[in-house]
């Protein structure tokens, strides 16, 4: 192969990765799009349960629906709640 030979091939190769990579990028960063829209709606839901427990709550009374530790939705609000505060608002 003559020396103009080589230059074309490896000038091929170099194009080859540099198209490998671009490929790759995107789909990188159209997953992180993806998940980034996910979590957002992950969060809205989130929202939407707790404020259903808060009036569903409010709704039925103290009496009927105390806050007691150990009880599954109580329990189930506190987690989400905090979880809510831990997760940055993007």
């Amino acid at each position: 192969m003559s020396q103009q030979g080589k230059v074309e091939w490896m000038q091929g190769k170099v194009t080859q990765q540099k198209e490998r990579k671009t490929r790759w990028l995107g789909g990188w960063e159209a997953g992180h799009a993806s998940r980034d829209g996910k979590v957002e709606e992950l969060r809205k839901a989130c929202k939407a349960a707790l404020d259903g427990f808060h009036f569903t709550r409010e709704y039925v009374g103290e009496e009927m629906l105390p806050a007691i530790e150990g009880w599954s939705w109580y329990d189930a609000v506190t987690k989400l709640e905090a979880a809510l505060k831990e997760t940055p608002n993007e």
